[in-house]
């Protein structure tokens, strides 16, 4: 009988000598090499149960030049559609044999840029960035870095994978049924709200003006007919006679098309980077 206790932590070397097979044999088991001898793979698989043997991940890594490690850097941890992000994302790494390292830009450009250097230092296989503004300083890092993929509107097209929420496609969708006040509610609000109002006056001839915050989760605008009068009101409620139409990030959706760009881009680096288009919900409420 093996004493556990004998040697804290024992070595693949350990493994082979109770299995009876060579070191070689053992790797590839642990490799899932199929041609290794069924028998062969029961002994190694009974010696690893037998000595309580585990793999040290950080010695594989290091000898491959890449940890099993994906990085994703949030605007803030406290904002409810950045959590239910991180909780998807980790699903779709986890699915893939791969952890999740996570991290808070707190909505500091400065701060997101020194995270990526960061975990380029802890050698991560990819990143996945919820950017704070689509400004420079991260996207300019990872041009030479681990592949990576921005979940945003605002960062130039071709230079890194981008996942980003179908914009027009729902205002026009909105507006064709007739709805003149919508609601924005993205994953990172700060920066598209400019964004937003622009889309909504490219999707048609109105006239847009931000009526008010109605929460944490986005500013609302109301939509009337160009060469109609805009109303004004000092009122926060302004508008509320007709029913608001919310535009708001699928994070699910978001979060699958974004760890399968990075995966992707993992299996083929030289293929042209992708714009991939997520569908956003839409619901209304009076």
């Amino acid at each position: 009988m093996i004493d556990k206790k004998a040697d804290a932590r024992p070595s693949i070397h350990n493994v082979a000598a109770y299995a009876g097979v060579s070191i070689a044999t053992v790797s590839k088991v642990m490799q899932g090499v199929a041609t290794v001898r069924k028998e062969n793979v029961i002994a190694v698989q009974n010696a690893i149960e037998a000595l309580g043997y585990r793999i040290n991940p950080l010695g594989a890594e290091l000898r491959r030049g890449q940890r099993k490690l994906v990085g994703a850097i949030v605007a803030d941890f406290q904002n409810a559609k950045s959590a239910q992000l991180l909780s998807e994302l980790e699903k779709q790494v986890e699915s893939r044999g791969y952890t999740l390292m996570v991290a808070s830009s707190r909505g500091s450009e400065d701060r997101e840029a020194d995270l990526v250097g960061r975990m380029q230092d802890w050698r991560v296989a990819g990143i996945v960035v919820e950017s704070v503004s689509g400004r420079q300083k991260a996207s300019l890092l990872l041009e030479e870095g681990p592949p990576a993929v921005f979940l945003g509107n605002h960062l130039t097209k071709g230079v890194h994978d981008l996942v980003v929420d179908d914009v027009p496609t729902a205002i026009r969708d909105a507006l064709k049924l007739g709805r003149r006040r919508l609601k924005s509610v993205f994953l990172a609000e700060g920066f598209r709200e400019e964004y937003l109002k622009d889309e909504i006056e490219q999707a048609g001839d109105c006239l847009v003006r931000k009526v008010s915050d109605l929460d944490m989760s986005g500013p609302v605008f109301l939509i009337d007919e160009a060469g109609q009068t805009v109303q004004h009101s000092n009122r926060p409620d302004e508008g509320r006679t007709s029913k608001v139409t919310h535009l708001y990030s699928d994070v699910i959706n978001t979060s699958v098309a974004a760890v399968t760009l990075l995966f992707e881009r993992l299996e083929n680096p030289e293929t042209p980077k992708a714009v991939q288009k997520v569908a956003m919900k839409v619901s209304s409420s009076p």
